[in-house]
């Protein structure tokens, strides 16, 4: 509505018929994370948007009890939203992989500049045509369109911190 858009153009910009969209709004049906990427794309918003609740606190605020935990259908990793709501222009999150796990099923990329940094464990990061082995401590630089995916190839559970912007997640 603050776009000013229709259901039928959205529907249009997005190639996803009005009446899933109209399910999703209330509810009654679950998008894949491409039909999201889409929604988010058409609609000009981070993907994380769609998870948001409004806050009390104005969004300056992130408060560990509020933070907003997702688990995207194509990953295997929990991802947890550190930045404060009103945050357009940096989203701060933490991901979490236990052994053998992967943040996507196949390295992808996104239109965001990314910096990821290890606080935990050692994982495999699958960065373009590069393979890098971090540890605890590491931090690795992802430009926009840069595919990447990074697995959890140690025995304990992996914790990275990563800053992306604009937020396209």
């Amino acid at each position: 509505m603050r776009k000013g858009l229709l259901l039928k153009d959205l529907a249009e910009r997005t190639g996803v018929t009005p009446s899933l969209i109209s399910q999703v709004e209330r509810g009654l049906a679950t998008p894949s994370l491409h039909t999201l990427r889409a929604l988010a794309d058409a609609l000009e918003v981070p993907v994380v948007t769609f998870f948001q609740e409004s806050s009390s606190q104005e969004g300056v605020v992130m408060r560990a009890a509020d933070r907003p935990r997702l688990s995207l259908p194509s990953s295997e990793a929990v991802y947890e939203i550190l930045s404060p709501r009103d945050s357009d222009k940096l989203l701060l999150a933490e991901v979490r992989l236990q052994p053998g796990q992967s943040t996507s099923a196949r390295p992808f990329s996104h239109n965001a500049d990314e910096v990821t940094v290890l606080l935990k464990g050692t994982v495999k990061f699958e960065w373009g045509d590069q393979v890098f082995r971090l540890k605890a401590g590491d931090s690795i630089l992802i430009p926009r369109g840069v595919a990447h995916r990074m697995t959890n190839i140690g025995s304990v559970e992996a914790r990275a911190i990563f800053a992306m912007t604009p937020p396209s997640f």
